[in-house]
């Protein structure tokens, strides 16, 4: 869909045309101290290929003539439009002629899509350009702009039902106004801009994340199931890896293996691309020897990155489980509505009753929809808020927009599990950027990072990346 400012801009521009078609057909020249207003002659396109050293920067080859209507230009690649102004005023009210560069977003119908940036350059304003005269009545001027870097290859390009990834619309309008009204006459050429990805932006694959789950406390004899589902991929975040219309993502693929215990037992897996496997011990482990134990390793492969990422975890197999009551799970955040900015933490405060000193509990934390579900990944690039200590009995973020968010924390002592949920309401506010602790004051300390001190431990790393992950990556337009 189109954004709001990108309809207004099609609305005018509309408005503009009709005026320009008149203006160039039979409708008599509007008076602007005896002249007619200025009106676009010509507009000539060349191009600059960027070499791919620099998205900015360059080196460039040399400018040679575009045509918009059948080529494609490149992320980093650089328009020169030359554009030639009639005005019989001219040269005499050399200061009549107002120029504006806009762009708009044109996307793909069917395919939903990140926004990428405008072509840089657009004006929200008309401004006067430096011009030279070509004859009398006839001035020409330049614009110069670079073609934006966006999130990724459009997934319908890959699929072959177009050749491009991103299109604009983009308009030059002259008028003799700097800021004209609603019946000013202005001119308005239009032109659809293509352009394709330029490989050699395009930042490396990151390796995933394996996580193997929690330790676990089981009945011999009883079928376990080792969960993987929670191995994190940084290139496939942002959409459904299992959606047949992505074309472009990394096909995980797991296998589970035995690294030590009282007898081998192999894990039963039965498709490498799903996350988990399926035990049965039959030997137990001496209960009062906090090292026996079964360990099972994952291997997660993007099947891009040269080795496989690992994480193992614990299985402790009893003759028989005492009776034990579950944990009670419960948020402490702030009261009232944080404002912009804020640095807002949540903390556990939940019990145990067979574990007062809550040692074996385990944390996850996890940012979901306002039902508790999953965030939908349409919306993970407008409401994800980056989580710090995701592990831990106290999580952190950085309110980064307004809205209301929600959170769950799941609580595991091993044996059952308990889930609280809290909602955090951020507001506009012009005293954001305080640190705000759990009973809704300010903290002692003002955090100078999202990220905080949770990043230490390296089983945190997985989680602790996916804000950073999401900051470097491209995500596929889809």
């Amino acid at each position: 869909m189109l954004s709001l400012c990108g309809m207004r801009i099609m609305k005018r521009a509309c408005l503009g045309v009709t005026v320009v078609f008149l203006l160039v057909g039979a409708l008599p020249a509007i008076a602007q101290d005896g002249d007619a207003p200025p009106i676009i002659d010509s507009i000539t396109w060349e191009i600059a290929r960027n070499q791919g050293a620099s998205s900015v920067w360059g080196p460039f080859d040399p400018y040679v003539l575009f045509n918009p209507a059948t080529e494609l230009a490149y992320e980093g690649d650089l328009i020169r439009l030359t554009i030639v102004i009639l005005d019989d005023g001219l040269p005499d009210s050399a200061d009549n002629i107002y120029i504006r560069k806009r762009s708009v977003w044109w996307p793909y119908l069917g395919y939903s899509a990140p926004e990428p940036p405008p072509v840089d350059g657009d004006t929200p304003h008309f401004i006067a350009p430096f011009y030279s005269f070509i004859g009398a009545g006839t001035a020409t001027c330049t614009i110069t702009f670079f073609i934006p870097e966006w999130p990724g290859p459009n997934q319908a390009r890959l699929s072959g039902q177009i050749n491009w990834d991103v299109r604009w619309l983009v308009f030059i309008e002259v008028c003799d106004q700097e800021d004209p009204g609603d019946d000013t006459p202005i001119s308005i050429w239009s032109y659809f801009l293509y352009a394709v990805e330029n490989t050699a932006f395009r930042p490396g694959n990151p390796p995933s994340f394996a996580d193997a789950g929690a330790d676990q406390v089981v009945l011999i004899g009883r079928e376990v199931t080792l969960d993987g589902s929670r191995t994190f991929d940084a290139y496939n975040v942002g959409f459904d890896q299992n959606d047949e219309n992505i074309f472009e993502k990394d096909y995980l693929t797991y296998t589970w293996e035995w690294l030590s215990g009282p007898v081998r037992v192999d894990p039963i897996q039965t498709d490498p691309h799903d996350p988990t496997a399926t035990i049965t011990l039959a030997v137990p482990n001496d209960p009062n020897n906090a090292n026996d134990f079964y360990e099972y390793r994952l291997l997660s492969d993007d099947n891009v990155n040269a080795l496989p990422s690992t994480d193992s975890v614990r299985i402790y197999a009893r003759e028989s489980l005492e009776e034990r009551n579950p944990p009670l799970a419960i948020i402490e955040g702030p009261a009232n509505a944080v404002s912009v900015g804020t640095i807002v933490t949540l903390v556990s405060r939940s019990t145990d009753p067979d574990d007062p000193d809550g040692e074996n509990l385990e944390y996850r934390w996890q940012q979901t929809d306002e039902l508790g579900g999953p965030l939908p990944t349409d919306n993970l690039r407008n409401v994800f808020q980056p989580l710090s200590g995701m592990t831990e009995d106290t999580v952190t973020f950085q309110a980064l927009m307004t809205g209301t968010f929600y959170f769950r924390l799941l609580v595991d002592d091993g044996f059952y599990r308990s889930i609280a949920r809290f909602s955090v309401e951020v507001i506009d506010n012009a005293t954001g950027g305080a640190s705000v602790g759990a009973d809704g004051a300010g903290g002692d300390e003002a955090l100078t990072s999202p990220f905080g001190s949770a990043l230490c431990g390296a089983g945190m790393l997985p989680l602790a990346a996916l804000p950073l992950a999401l900051c470097l990556m491209r995500r596929r337009i889809r």
